[in-house]
């Protein structure tokens, strides 16, 4: 009897859990349409105008990133994501062609860190190399924060030739079916991977490693 009460439990708990997902997909696709028509009146010469729109299209990416970690295999909230990071890439290219990188002086800590973690998240691989490359002259005069450069390197390493799709901070793994956690292709040996890492100011890839593990509920 209580183990059909458990099953009962779990059942309707989960058909919350996807009623509620799809209330805020609805919600994301509304905030997504209103950035795009507020988008159509800020002023891409005004840097406060900028930030605020990086900051707004920076908070729905975070929040829908949240729902999608702890429901990978919804295909709704990777449908939407997918429009989503189209959306932003377009007006990310749009803000860095006219400003190059919103540096650290000009636009403030905030607004690199919002900006780069918004690239990062682009399917837009030519996009993310013509980042890469600011971000590296922005970081050689203390205008990005090193880490960002560290983590779209890996990004943009492990689907590129010419770094022989290795990473090299030991940033990005991959999640299988299964809930393992398995570091991707990387140059040289950990302890190349940790030296690469302490240099750059990152914490040694197993205390990273153990951050992941939590962020995605994966058992030790």
């Amino acid at each position: 009897m209580n183990k059909i009460c458990m099953l009962i439990f779990f059942t309707l708990l989960y058909q919350v859990d996807l009623v509620f997902a799809c209330h805020r997909i609805d919600e994301f696709k509304t905030r997504l349409t209103i950035e795009q028509i507020n988008f159509l009146s800020s002023d891409l010469n005004d840097v406060t105008s900028i930030q605020a729109t990086i900051s707004s299209i920076y908070q729905l990416d975070q929040e829908l990133r949240t729902i999608y970690i702890h429901d990978r295999n919804n295909n709704e909230v990777k449908t939407f994501m997918l429009e989503m990071d189209q959306f932003h890439t377009q007006k990310m290219k749009e803000i860095i062609r006219n400003h190059g990188w919103p540096t650290i002086t000009l636009f403030g800590k905030n607004t690199d860190h919002q900006a780069w973690l918004l690239v990062q998240h682009s399917s837009d691989l030519e996009f993310q190399k013509n980042c890469l490359q600011l971000l590296y002259q922005a970081m050689q005069c203390k205008e990005t924060n090193p880490i960002n450069y560290a983590y779209l390197y890996d990004r943009v390493a492990l689907q590129s030739k010419e770094y022989d799709y290795k990473q090299k901070y030991g940033t990005q793994f991959h999640i299988t079916n299964n809930g393992e956690l398995i570091l991707q292709p990387y140059q040289g040996t950990i302890e190349d991977i940790d030296k690469n890492r302490f240099l750059i100011g990152l914490s040694s890839l197993e205390e990273y490693t153990t951050c992941i593990k939590k962020m995605y509920k994966i058992l030790p």
